[in-house]
């Protein structure tokens, strides 16, 4: 009879550590899903929030350099087509109009 209680013994052991194995190994699994659940669910939406940004977006500053440049070829081209025919003319360009294009050129090139 000393056996067989020794094996009650035994299997008593032996059940409680397979039970907290079972344990260990089943909070392990559950932990590793959510982690990598988690870990694939931040990657899939931060993407979509991060490519909102990654358009250019154009700022005051940006549109106001965009026109003034704008602008400048305007005057250029425009001071090209009477410059040839000033000359001809007699009509002579005002100093102050060249020294407001040296002046706007300025401006646009430091920003």
């Amino acid at each position: 009879m000393s056996n067989t209680v020794a094996e009650v013994e035994m299997l008593g052991t032996d059940l409680t550590i397979s039970i907290a194995v079972t344990i260990i190994v089943s909070v392990i699994t559950v932990l590793l899903v959510l982690f990598f659940g988690i870990w694939k669910f931040r990657y899939k939406v931060l993407p979509m929030q991060s490519e909102a940004p990654k358009r250019y977006r154009f700022r005051k500053r940006d549109k106001v350099l965009f026109f003034g440049r704008k602008m400048l070829r305007k005057v250029k081209s425009f001071t090209r087509n009477t410059v040839g025919s000033t000359s001809s003319g007699g009509m002579r360009r005002k100093p102050s109009h060249k020294l407001m294009i040296t002046r706007l050129k300025r401006f646009l090139a430091q920003r």
